[in-house]
């Protein structure tokens, strides 16, 4: 694509003026075409572009006990938006916790606990991963390997991972013998 222009352009000039920028496009054939965009306005800087102090206090405050996903949706609902005037994702709530030195909350793990009382001690492969920090292919590997005590609902329903394990339990963490 690149050649293919060079066969078209001869060459193109940028200059600044104080409210537009001006570019001129010379083609193969001595035709210029000309065009002008405005520049935003000096006070406009990318790097002054913040999010309001009022809503990193708020993230902080709901950080304790919810997932980045949970702040974002209570963010959203008290109205808050970030700095770009969009609403908040998970993803959003991670980065700008990490920007700020907020430490991430609890997540749902005493939900959790109390939800699987209610199933027997059944949790969801989602479940023990938030609890334990990894990720849920992760503890569906486990569950395959027989590391951790599991029931699968049909041939290839899924795991139900039955009692709670513990956060470093030592036969998670050490490597299968090969066969």
């Amino acid at each position: 694509r690149k050649q293919l222009l060079r066969y078209l352009i001869r060459d193109v000039t940028l200059s600044k003026g104080a409210e537009t920028i001006s570019i001129e496009v010379r083609w193969q054939t001595g035709a210029v075409t000309e065009l002008a965009i405005s520049r935003l306005p000096a006070h406009h800087k990318w790097t002054g572009v913040q999010t309001d102090v009022e809503v990193i206090k708020r993230l902080g405050e709901l950080s304790e006990g919810r997932t980045d996903e949970e702040i974002a949706e209570q963010l959203n609902v008290e109205g808050y938006r970030s700095c770009l005037g969009r609403a908040f994702t998970g993803s959003n709530v991670c980065h700008l916790r990490g920007q700020n030195g907020i430490k991430k909350g609890n997540g749902d793990g005493d939900k959790l606990l109390e939800e699987a009382s209610g199933r027997s001690g059944r949790y969801r492969v989602s479940e023990v991963a938030k609890l334990l920090k990894v990720s849920v292919s992760t503890v569906t590997r486990w569950c395959k390997e027989g590391r951790l005590e599991a029931e699968q609902s049909g041939e290839h329903g899924m795991y139900w991972v039955l009692g709670l394990p513990e956060l470093k339990e030592e036969r998670l963490e050490r490597p299968l013998p090969l066969n």
